[in-house]
């Protein structure tokens, strides 16, 4: 279960924007499945999760898939820079997968709309960084992979994939999903 303090900054973040309710459930349900699960490293993963219901909510939004920096980490005085992928929403950042990173020190609070949901202030990374070192191996691969088989092919479940997740959060907020239909809908959507 996310913090108390979490749901409380996610509903005045989100107080007056379009369909916030639906946001807040979402989110939530993304935060909820990724501390329970301890689903770490799977920013691309949460992301395209993330794009595809608010997308199936008519809710307009884009995928980054970049680098980004930490402010105030660093390995002997370089630093932390790394492929990742977060959503655009109106202009504005949201970043659930930071708060479960590969390795667990490195771990800060998730990005909701451009603010640090922990205290509202300004995110802890430094977004579409530029460090110069290019695409990491994984990262290649990302692009040239269709999202719908990505999605097929995740370790979350053994037929259904990450597709069951989605269903699942879709039906929280009242919305009928067809895996079928979506693995038809988004088998031409790549990363960006």
């Amino acid at each position: 279960m996310i913090l108390s303090k979490w749901n409380d900054n996610l509903k005045e973040i989100f107080n007056g924007v379009p369909q916030n309710e639906k946001l807040e459930i979402v989110i939530s349900s993304i935060l909820d499945f990724m501390i329970s699960k301890n689903w770490r490293g799977a920013c691309h993963e949460s992301c395209g999760v993330l794009y595809v219901l608010l997308n199936e909510l008519g809710i307009s939004c884009e995928w980054r898939l970049g680098e980004v920096r930490f402010k105030d980490k660093a390995i002997n005085k370089t630093p932390i820079c790394f492929d990742h992928s977060w959503i655009l929403l109106d202009g504005q950042i949201i970043d659930l997968a930071i708060c479960r990173t590969a390795a667990h020190e490195y771990d800060v609070p998730p990005t909701i709309m451009s603010k640090n949901i922990e205290n509202l202030g300004e995110p802890a990374v430094i977004y579409d960084f530029n460090s110069g070192w290019g695409d990491d191996p994984n990262t290649k691969l990302l692009k040239n992979t269709p999202l719908s088989m990505y999605f097929n092919n995740s370790p979350m479940h053994k037929t259904l994939g990450t597709w069951l997740l989605i269903q699942n959060i879709a039906n929280k907020v009242s919305h009928s999903t067809s895996i079928v239909s979506l693995r038809k809908k988004y088998s031409g959507i790549y990363w960006k």
